[in-house]
């Protein structure tokens, strides 16, 4: 979400309202990670392939928007691209794949594949298509939030105090960024007087 605001710098202007709002969600974010940095050094690795994986989905919003890429074409390019290098991978990278049931690895194809994968990435796109890579960032901080809800519906996991301040920290953030881009657009709306 941070690295999408940045580069949508670049080509929208960012109001005080968005400001105050990416920052309040970024200080959720960090919140919310905060009990994790107990943990081993393994965590601090991990967090930098999140960051480098955050920095390729902002450039990718950005440059789509940029160059003006229909969601449906843009889609299908990142899904045929990522199956290239699946044959070096089934020869060479290590893999219990053979080991793995049919009906799981049918599962996994349309869990990982079709939802997580090419539905995710359209379902972005068009919302960058539509609204710009500034606003659709504003949509990223939602998946910690909902991974949580989920989580505590489906596998009965409670998150720590810290970590619902961080949860409500960051849906204020992204109402008070959300609310300042709806009041931009009414303002446009309406149109001036002719004498003004």
């Amino acid at each position: 979400m941070f690295f999408s605001f940045l580069l949508s710098l670049f080509r929208e202007s960012a109001s005080r309202q968005r400001v105050i709002g990416v920052v309040t969600i970024i200080a959720g974010l960090l919140l919310f990670i905060a009990p994790a940095r107990s943990g081993a050094g393994d965590v601090l690795f991990g967090d930098l392939l999140f960051i480098g994986s955050g920095a390729m989905f902002s450039a990718y919003a950005a440059l789509v928007q940029r160059w003006r890429v229909e969601p449906v074409t843009a889609t299908a390019t990142v899904v045929i691209l990522s199956c290239l290098p699946l044959p070096l991978l089934c020869l060479f990278a290590p893999s219990g794949l053979h080991a793995a049931a049919g009906a799981e690895i049918a599962s996994q194809i349309v869990i990982q594949g079709l939802l997580a994968g090419a539905a995710a990435m359209f379902l972005y796109t068009y919302i960058v298509d539509r609204l710009g890579s500034q606003a659709a960032s504003l949509f990223l901080p939602g998946v910690p939030i909902a991974t949580v809800m989920v989580g505590m519906i489906v596998l009965g996991e409670t998150p720590l105090a810290i970590q619902c301040v961080a949860i409500a920290i960051m849906a204020a953030g992204i109402g008070y960024s959300a609310t300042g881009r709806r009041g931009t657009r009414e303002n446009l709306a309406v149109p001036t007087s002719v004498g003004s």
